[in-house]
């Protein structure tokens, strides 16, 4: 788990760098993102999460399939063929190449065919299961509270990643800021260093009898 924490986090704090250098280059100014954005953002489009609410979802799903035990069943079949009057002789096992034959048996055979058709409608409704329907209720909600549980911790884990990867933009945006800064400052240094020794050498490389004027003192000075 910590191991996906910390590559979610890398793979966040990649896509605010991408979304904040996007912005920038582009021409027309745009408003920083913020830290409620960013979870905002990762939050619409972590693929684990929507994973995660996909499962609860399905658990939820489960859990009112499994109450519709308790409701009646109404069966219905009509079929209709067209067969000889021809029967079998004796018992006919149950197999699936030879469909059972009904009806009385003849005393002749003939070749002669006959519509017949047939009609069934049942209606059935279990009032007495001793707790087995109840348990397969219970636990598909079990299974639903697991995956809802298994949801939060998964929106927590991308909020912290997301909110740990803009603070880690905004360290490393204010380090690059007094990096330049620093770098600024010391350059400034060098030039009023390097000013003032090109002024000292000026001053030392002048012959002694001969007359400064008041610009030339003024540039070196």
């Amino acid at each position: 788990m910590v191991a996906n924490v910390v590559t979610r986090s890398v793979v966040l704090m990649g896509l605010l760098i991408s979304v904040l250098v996007t912005g920038s280059a582009q021409e027309s100014p745009q408003t920083p993102l913020t830290l409620n954005e960013a979870v905002e953002l990762a939050l619409a489009n972590d693929p684990a999460l929507g994973e995660a609410r996909a499962g609860s979802l399905a658990a939820s799903a489960e859990t009112r399939v499994a109450r519709t035990a308790y409701l009646p069943r109404l069966d219905f079949l009509w079929q209709t063929n067209r067969a000889t009057r021809n029967n079998l002789f004796g018992l006919l096992l149950p197999k699936s190449v030879i469909p059972p034959v009904s009806g009385p048996v003849l005393g002749t055979d003939a070749l002669e065919s006959v519509w017949s058709s047939a009609g069934g409608l049942l209606l059935s409704w279990e009032v007495v299961d001793f707790g087995r329907r109840a348990g397969t209720v219970d636990l598909a909600r079990s299974e639903a509270d697991f995956a809802d549980a298994q949801r939060q911790v998964t929106e927590l884990e991308v909020a912290a990643a997301a909110a740990d990867a803009f603070l880690g933009v905004l360290a490393a945006d204010a380090m690059h800021s007094a990096a330049r800064t620093r770098v600024n400052r010391d350059l400034e240094e060098l030039l009023d260093i390097d000013g003032r020794a090109s002024r000292r050498h000026a001053r030392e490389s002048a012959p002694a009898g001969e007359p400064v004027s008041a610009r030339k003192l003024g540039e070196i000075l």
